[in-house]
């Protein structure tokens, strides 16, 4: 539900202004009206100026917010929760934290390089092992130059005979075998190197740079360096990881609570871009919630007694752009917000669409799905995450449109008799029938569904359209509806022949259905015409398109209970064949596919249905996003 607004004066004196601001942030429910280009104000009003001490203050909460975002990331790495209580935003504090900074980088800086120069270590031991005895035979010339390599051990024949070619056969490549990998020393032509250097790597050999300070050193002690390196590095890469957790364990929750208090005070100073005064008043135009309008009014009055004054602004035009959007829904409803949230807020004024899909999504996915033992692991999976990921709110809304989805599924597996499939055959009776049976008729039900869904959506669509006033609009919805009602004379006029009815219009002979469809479906065109051009005309076609579209509920469905079936089967077989074991391996392998399937095809294709086929035609986004000015705690 899209509450209502209203949008409010605000008048004060001068002197209580930053206490005003300081209520309105902790009252939390008010949206200020910024400033825009075509605000006009009395002459006497102009941009709220800090005095001295006010603007060193701000600057200095700058100065902190500078210093807390290179912090914050150092010290919190895993979330957190801020400590309690009340902290001093003081040179002090500053100085601290300040220091803190410069700890945690040395020792991260440090533990960087040492990680580094373990990764090294590995890196080249093996390496070392096989080059440096190579470079210990090399007896080379001076206008010889010697180039270390390492290559696949497949690679070897097609090396030689490629260093022939570009170097007509003057070269020298001594060869040791590595743990992974070919390694040598090739030596060329000093004027030739660059050359040979381009074509090897570009046939994937890789040209291998020794550490500067292994350079002159016999191989023995190059290969002990590396082995104490290797020994004593992870004992200090360990040391300097312990003592980085241990600071952020311990200062993590100051930092957090000081970043609040900075960003708190900081978004006071903010705010007064939206405020505007004169030598003695201050003034703001804000919008709050109908419902809490009263509650707003009382906490002025009676924190400033006399010194603030507040009236509603009543003005017929307002812009429903210009008006912020807040939805509000009952606690229940509230989850399926996240799946309107991916569009635009809704036009104030028009409707919110969340209680509709949070009807018709887990129906669509119920049919879809329609399986007892599917139910139940889409229950335990989600509750699996709602329990891996409970301090995220956006996954814990999730998760509860998840369980209602797969109760959705268990309900409609009961309907159709499924667990996992046909494992309930024998012992589960089903309320109605087994899917595989009743194809044709859940393709009526499909159709049907999409037939009611299709028509409350140009209902809502013509009610927004009275909302707005906005009578084209609702001719062309009207259009769109009549323009169907002719379709269903025409179909029962096929259908007529084969003692097919359909209800309100069956008593109908074929003639007069035909005739009365003509003229319903002639009259649509014209008021599409009249209200959205040609275009609108076209477009009614796609009123059956989008209906049929419903089908994919049917097809999908038997999809996938097919596939259960061949899960069962298959698995029966190589059970049969090969033993238990084998056979519930390979039935696992099939369900677990299917439910993957499962889950994400009946939530792309309930989406899409409500998306595409519904909410075209009566949701309007565009609102204005509801921002309150609250604290971040």
């Amino acid at each position: 539900m899209i509450l209502h607004m209203v949008k409010m004066e605000i008048l004060g004196l001068k002197r209580v202004l930053h206490e005003v601001v300081e209520t309105l942030q902790e009252f939390g429910s008010v949206h200020i009206e910024e400033k825009g280009e075509h605000t006009h104000l009395p002459e006497f009003l102009r941009p709220v100026q800090l005095d001295e001490g006010k603007a060193k203050e701000k600057a200095f909460l700058e100065k902190f917010e500078s210093l807390l975002h290179e912090l914050i990331p150092l010290v919190v790495t895993k979330g957190g929760e801020p400590s309690l209580g009340h902290l001093p935003l003081d040179e002090r504090l500053y100085e601290e934290l300040s220091t803190l900074k410069s700890d945690l980088s040395s020792l991260i800086a440090e533990r960087n390089s040492r990680q580094e120069d373990l990764i090294l270590a590995k890196k080249y031991e093996s390496a070392l092992k096989a080059f440096l005895p190579l470079l210990q035979k090399a007896t080379l010339r001076d206008d010889y130059t010697t180039t270390l390599i390492s290559f696949d051990k497949g690679m070897l024949r097609a090396l030689k005979a490629k260093l022939e070619r570009l170097t007509k056969e003057d070269y020298l490549l001594e060869i040791e075998k590595g743990e992974d990998a070919l390694y040598g020393a090739l030596a060329t032509p000093r004027e030739v190197e660059k050359f040979v250097k381009d074509e090897l790597w570009q046939q994937g050999v890789d040209e291998v740079i020794l550490p500067s300070e292994f350079k002159g050193k016999d191989s023995q002690t190059s290969l002990k360096e590396l082995q104490r390196r290797k020994e004593e590095l992870p004992r200090a890469i360990h040391s300097l990881i312990q003592k980085i957790a241990d600071l952020q364990k311990k200062e993590a929750p100051r930092c957090l609570r000081t970043n609040l208090f900075v960003r708190e005070r900081l978004d006071r100073y903010r705010i007064l871009n939206a405020f505007s005064e004169s030598d003695y008043v201050f003034y703001l135009t804000a919008w709050v919630p109908e419902d809490e309008k009263r509650a707003l009014v009382e906490t002025l009055r009676s924190s400033f007694k006399g010194s603030v004054t507040l009236k509603e602004l009543v003005h017929e035009k307002w812009e429903h752009e210009e008006i912020p959007v807040k939805l509000k829904n009952p606690k229940w409803l509230k989850p399926f917000e996240v799946l309107v949230s991916i569009f635009p807020p809704p036009t104030y004024g028009t409707i919110d669409a969340t209680p509709f899909i949070a009807f018709f999504f887990p129906l669509f996915f119920g049919l879809i799905l329609g399986d007892i033992g599917y139910g139940a692991v889409l229950f335990l999976l989600t509750f699996f995450l709602r329990i891996k990921f409970r301090k995220n709110e956006t996954v814990r809304q999730v998760s509860k449109v998840g369980f209602v989805c797969a109760a959705s599924s268990i309900f409609f597996g009961f309907v159709f008799g499924e667990f996992f499939g046909t494992l309930g055959q024998g012992w589960l009776k089903p309320l109605w029938e087994d899917r595989l049976l009743i194809t044709k008729e859940l393709l009526i039900l499909s159709i049907l569904i999409g037939v009611v869904h299709v028509l409350f959506g140009l209902f809502l669509g013509m009610v927004v359209a009275c909302k707005e006033k906005s009578w084209h609009h609702l001719l062309e919805k009207i259009g769109f509806l009549l323009f169907f009602i002719g379709i269903l004379f025409v179909v029962q006029m096929a259908m007529a022949p084969k003692g097919v009815s359909l209800p309100l219009i069956g008593g109908l002979s074929p003639f007069a259905s035909a005739v009365t469809g003509g003229f319903v479906i002639i009259a649509s065109f014209v008021l599409l015409f009249v209200s959205a051009g040609i275009q609108g005309a076209i477009e009614s076609i796609s009123i059956v398109s989008n209906i049929l579209s419903y089908a994919r509920i049917m097809a999908i469905g038997i999809s996938s209970v097919a596939m259960a079936k061949v899960a069962n089967e298959l698995g029966s077989t190589v059970g049969a064949a090969w033993g238990l074991f084998f056979g519930i391996v390979v039935a696992l392998a099939l369900h677990t596919v299917n439910m993957v399937l499962g889950i994400f095809d009946p939530t792309i294709q309930a989406l899409r249905l409500n998306y595409v086929e519904f909410f075209t035609k009566f949701y309007k986004p565009g609102g204005r996003e509801y921002v309150p000015f609250k604290k971040s705690s």
